[in-house]
């Protein structure tokens, strides 16, 4: 093998090993049936754009998806056709914040406390099973103590 068929082959495996990488292409394999109730979204990171977008159209459209993410300036790729956006994708100065970023953090925030109150459940979404009505598998302490755990994951960036 020559100089120029070895970086051919090796700028092949390079470029395949990108493309399996990207989230719209691994994605759907990896999530759960959507629970009962609604599915929220938050994260931040260069590829967090990449990756709400992927998660939007692998999900289910019937099913409840609401969130917010936030990416580095320009690292959102196009809305893929037909696709519905359900996670609001926020843009922010990386690795130095700005004032988008703090703005970003907020909107984060208001959203990992919204968490904290009651769902609003309608009859559809209602477990109208003989135990009982909808319900969590961890206490109200834990859920809250999760909560602010993820708060701290956020802050700390």
């Amino acid at each position: 093998m020559n100089n120029e068929q070895a970086r051919a082959l090796l700028l092949g495996l390079y470029r395949a090993a990108v493309q399996r990488a990207q989230p719209s292409q691994v994605m759907a394999q990896f999530l759960p049936p959507p629970p009962k109730g609604r599915t929220v979204v938050v994260g931040a990171g260069k590829a967090a754009g990449a990756m709400a977008l992927a998660f939007e159209a692998a999900w289910p459209a019937h099913a409840p998806l609401s969130g917010v993410v936030v990416t580095r300036y320009g690292h959102i790729p196009p809305l893929p056709a037909g696709l519905k956006q359900r996670i609001e994708i926020l843009q922010a100065a990386h690795p130095v914040p700005d004032e988008a970023g703090l703005r970003a953090s907020e909107r984060i925030g208001e959203v990992v406390d919204a968490l904290d109150r009651p769902l609003d459940l309608s009859l559809k979404d209602a477990d109208l099973s003989p135990i009982g009505s909808p319900r969590s598998n961890t206490t109200p302490e834990e859920y809250k103590a999760m909560v602010l755990k993820a708060k701290e994951y956020i802050a700390a960036g």
